[in-house]
């Protein structure tokens, strides 16, 4: 049975203050140098068709995850992004951010600090 909770626990990562420029190949070849990325999703407006400027970058592993939060500062067509784990152990999506606040995703300060 424990098994079988640790394969559904999702090793993920909310990545934000992305540029709109950013598409899902940018960001799997970035975060692809922590280790094998199982699926990288990037969110786009319905209307526009532009990038929200955030997207979810899951791993196979734990220590994937962890390599990506260990690096300092993490950048993507030239502008610093923020990087998360995301928290819960679901595979249906529905998890919490860690400390996330709203501004954090829309700010594109890029001298403001991230976590």
């Amino acid at each position: 049975m424990a098994a079988r909770a640790a394969a559904r626990r999702v090793h993920e990562l909310f990545v934000s203050k992305l540029p709109w420029t950013a598409g899902a190949n940018e960001i799997r070849e970035h975060f692809a140098q922590f280790g094998p990325v199982r699926a990288c999703r990037v969110t786009f407006d319905q209307n526009t068709g532009f990038s929200k400027g955030f997207a979810f970058v899951t791993y196979q592993s734990e220590e994937a995850v962890k390599r990506a939060l260990q690096m300092d500062s993490h950048q993507i067509d030239g502008q610093k992004i923020a990087v998360y784990k995301r928290q819960g152990s679901s595979t249906s999506g529905v998890s919490a951010v860690n400390r996330l606040q709203i501004s954090d995703v829309f700010n594109h300060d890029s001298d403001s600090e991230t976590a």
